[in-house]
């Protein structure tokens, strides 16, 4: 028998021996079965409205209070859940005490659980064990964890702590790998390697709030821009660290709608506007912008010819050009123009050569 059908016929069997409306109740709470009447959040003022039962809300919290207590006085009822909270408990335990629910669901088989089936098991497991497991957050936006009760957290916290050292040090994001790599070599890992399997640093690497992975799981920590970011700004600034070389704010726009899903609505002039004022942007030809990082210096092409020629002193308009194309998309002919436009600024030597023009 497939273990989803187990986890229905468990519940089933737990279910049996009570009466149909306490049955009914129950499964209409926890989602084990679906009210054909309502499309939205199923509560228990919600229940008690249904036509069937016309009681108030007070009195469906009673029953549903008396009958997890009856259910779980049933002569049957360790021998029905432990094997499922067995599972659990060793499931969690390999995982270092702790997992996100999702991880639980894709672990509890190698078929994936339908929405019913994944219900059920939360029923079993913070329900009806809740003594044993307990549903946590680590963080506000963190989705739902399941711990075991009697795991305190400190290993999970420690590693953490670890993982973002890491980080710190680094300075920059970097894959799964290298970091699970660089945690074997610390002293903390060297002292809790037996209780630091694989799967457990995997584990704790994805549910922990420090750490985060950006639009192609590169890791670094969540309060890091490049892994949270909030902005347009820090959205445009990602895309293009990761496409690596100057981008048209167009293609920017499309870069930011293609990998931030909530972004599908923005516009253009939006974009262009972050760029234009945050300096960590430059453009460098019409609607082309690069990274201050990668090097490209801000300011007006003449201003940049000016810093060129204030150190070295002379050189040819080849010279010139081949120098501020490394910083600008300009052709061969603006730069002469710039130059022969410039009288006030530049003066023109023997020899093709151009040298700043004395105050």
């Amino acid at each position: 028998m497939k273990q989803e059908k187990k986890l229905a016929k468990t519940i089933d069997l737990l279910l049996s021996p009570l009466k149909k409306r306490s049955q009914d109740i129950l499964r209409y709470y926890y989602h084990l079965a679906e009210m054909k009447s309502n499309k939205s959040k199923v509560t228990l003022a919600l229940i008690g409205k249904q036509k069937q039962y016309k009681l108030s809300r007070e009195r469906i919290r009673q029953i549903i209070e008396i009958t997890i207590a009856t259910i779980k006085k049933s002569n049957h009822f360790l021998k029905i859940v432990t094997p499922v909270r067995n599972k659990l408990v060793n499931l969690l335990t390999r995982y270092g005490g702790l997992m996100a629910a999702n991880d639980v669901y894709s672990h509890w088989q190698k078929e994936s659980l339908s929405l019913l089936e994944q219900n059920a098991l939360r029923f079993i497991a913070l329900v009806l064990s809740k003594e044993q497991i307990e549903k946590i957050q680590l963080s506000k936006r963190g989705e739902n964890i399941w711990k075991l009760r009697n795991n305190q957290l400190i290993l999970f916290q420690k590693a953490s702590e670890e993982f973002k050292k890491i980080l710190q040090t680094t300075k920059q994001t970097i894959s799964l790998n290298k970091l699970t790599t660089l945690f074997k070599k610390t002293s903390f890992y060297r002292q809790h390697q037996k209780e630091l399997a694989s799967q457990v640093i995997n584990n704790f690497l994805k549910i922990s709030p420090l750490i985060g992975a950006d639009i192609f799981n590169q890791v670094g920590l969540t309060s890091w821009p490049i892994i949270s970011p909030r902005r347009m700004r820090d959205k445009a600034y990602v895309v293009m660290k990761k496409t690596g070389r100057p981008i048209h704010f167009r293609e920017i726009t499309q870069l930011i709608k293609k990998h931030y899903y909530d972004q599908q609505d923005v516009h253009v002039p939006t974009v262009h506007n972050e760029l234009i004022s945050d300096e960590r942007f430059v453009l460098i030809g019409r609607g082309t912008y690069a990274l201050h990082e990668w090097g490209y210096q801000t300011g007006k092409t003449v201003d940049l010819i000016k810093q060129l020629l204030t150190i070295k002193k002379e050189l040819t308009r080849d010279d010139i050009y081949q120098a501020i194309s490394k910083q600008r998309l300009i052709k061969k002919g603006t730069i002469a123009i710039i130059l022969n436009g410039r009288s006030e600024t530049f003066n023109r030597l023997p020899g093709k050569k151009y040298r700043l023009k004395k105050k």
